[in-house]
């Protein structure tokens, strides 16, 4: 077996995760998005005001799933 290949064992889970994560994203960030309007805010201020849920509770759907 390759030396990456336990590396990369978790990778469709993780692009899974980022798909679901920003299938739940309120704001399309593709069309004209200014990440300067938001810049001066905490992180978790603007994962909430955009919808994007905490990696640990995507974790927690996909297990029920």
């Amino acid at each position: 077996m390759a030396p990456q290949a336990p590396a990369a064992a978790g990778r469709p889970l993780r692009g899974a995760q980022g798909a679901a994560r920003g299938a739940a994203c309120k704001v399309d960030r593709s069309d004209r998005w200014n990440f300067w309007d938001v810049v001066h805010l905490p992180l978790g201020e603007v994962r909430e005001r955009f919808g994007i849920p905490p990696l640990a509770a995507m974790g927690a759907r996909q297990e029920a799933a």
